[in-house]
């Protein structure tokens, strides 16, 4: 029974030393917690005050980049503006630079064809300096000839001089000739008037190839052109026209067929005609005679004489070479 009382007495001591330590541990843990809190507290407020301030450095900080954002809107649109500017800037270089290229594709063309001329120009110096020295050697022959020809000149020179003295003595006989045919051709018109005459008178040498020349040798043809002016009533019936070719002093040209013929004139006068030309006179005509000069016919002063059945018309003077 002491036994039984004994163990009921230690149950209120168990409980209470289960309820010490039970306190005992809840205080260790609330010490503990309240230590974790304490510190937990401190790191908070640590943290806190450092958010703080932090949070005053992100507003100064915010309060700069708002102040940055408007000075980078201002200078964003400043850029804008520029590089609009630019892009017109820079289409304007990008055609400056086209049109350059296309200048120095120009020039380069230019010049390849100048490298080209030029060596056509150095090929044809050196054939002008080969040309050179061949006109240096021309030159220097042509010196030596020169030489020659003046001595030949002043042998001309004094054959000119004695020409001259005999071109002064023909112009004295032709003038003496022309003198004596003005003479025979008064006297012909004193002894066998026509009653009109021939003028402005054409002599023309006509080659094979119905071309004109000067020269005695090559006349196949010569014609003789003349007109007949206010020709009487009486005289405007058919009649024949004679031409006479005879030389400067008169004589007969031994190298011409002719036909004799007698003028009937007051005084008949003997005739030797080239040509015989029959026609109606009127009162103004053209007419042109011909005659044909032989191969040994030859240059020197003419006269053409014209004829009419009943007189005499009229005469020119004509040279061949």
């Amino acid at each position: 029974m002491k036994n039984e009382s004994h163990l009921d007495d230690q149950k209120p001591l168990r409980k209470l030393k289960t309820a010490l330590w039970v306190l005992s541990t809840l205080l260790v843990l609330a010490l503990i917690a309240a230590g974790s809190f304490w510190a937990k507290s401190n790191k908070y407020e640590n943290e806190t005050s450092k958010l703080v301030t932090d949070l005053s450095e992100l507003d100064s900080t915010k309060v700069q980049l708002e102040g940055t954002l408007a000075s980078l809107e201002d200078s964003y649109g400043d850029k804008i503006t520029e590089n609009e500017q630019l892009s017109t800037t820079l289409t304007e270089r990008v055609a400056e630079v086209e049109d350059l290229k296309q200048r120095i594709q120009k020039v380069r063309s230019q010049l390849a064809k100048s490298q080209e001329v030029n060596e056509q120009i150095n090929g044809r110096l050196a054939q002008f300096e080969q040309l050179r020295d061949s006109l240096e050697n021309d030159i220097l022959t042509l010196l030596g000839q020169n030489e020659d020809l003046q001595a030949t000149n002043n042998e001309i020179a004094t054959e000119l001089t004695l020409s001259k003295e005999q071109i002064h003595g023909l112009t004295d006989d032709v003038q003496k000739l022309d003198q004596k045919n003005r003479a025979i051709v008064g006297r012909l018109f004193q002894l066998a008037p026509a009653g009109f005459v021939a003028n402005n008178f054409k002599v023309t040498a006509m080659r094979k190839n119905d071309k004109v020349t000067a020269k005695a040798g090559r006349a196949n043809e010569i014609k003789v052109a003349f007109d007949l002016k206010d020709v009487p009533q009486e005289y405007q019936i058919d009649e024949e026209l004679y031409l006479v070719i005879t030389k400067f002093d008169g004589n007969p040209v031994g190298d011409i067929q002719t036909k004799n013929v007698k003028v009937k004139s007051a005084t008949p006068i003997d005739i030797a005609a080239a040509d015989v030309e029959q026609l109606r006179l009127n009162a103004l005509q053209s007419v042109v005679m011909s005659f044909t000069p032989g191969r040994k016919f030859e240059s020197g002063l003419y006269n053409a004489l014209v004829y009419a059945d009943h007189g005499f018309l009229g005469a020119t003077s004509f040279e061949l070479r």
